[in-house]
């Protein structure tokens, strides 16, 4: 079976909970790689980031498996 992108894919990624998940978790990795770089300006530890990143991607896994009222994918 060929993968092909649904009909309302772009709708689905502006409200799918799962993506907004999947994107703070990517802000978080990025903040965790640059830590180095932002020594003392941020208040905290570059482990938190990595928990929060980790956390962020265990929601959006969640996320994919609720229905939401708002998508009819």
């Amino acid at each position: 079976m060929p993968l092909k992108l649904k009909h309302d894919a772009f709708e689905i990624f502006k409200k799918a909970w799962s993506v907004r998940f999947m994107v703070l978790a990517f802000i978080f990795i990025v903040l965790e790689t640059a830590m180095p770089f932002l020594q003392g300006v941020l208040p905290v530890s570059a482990p938190v980031f990595g928990v929060l990143s980790g956390l962020m991607v265990a929601a959006s896994f969640v996320a994919r498996f609720i229905a939401q009222e708002n998508l009819q994918g």
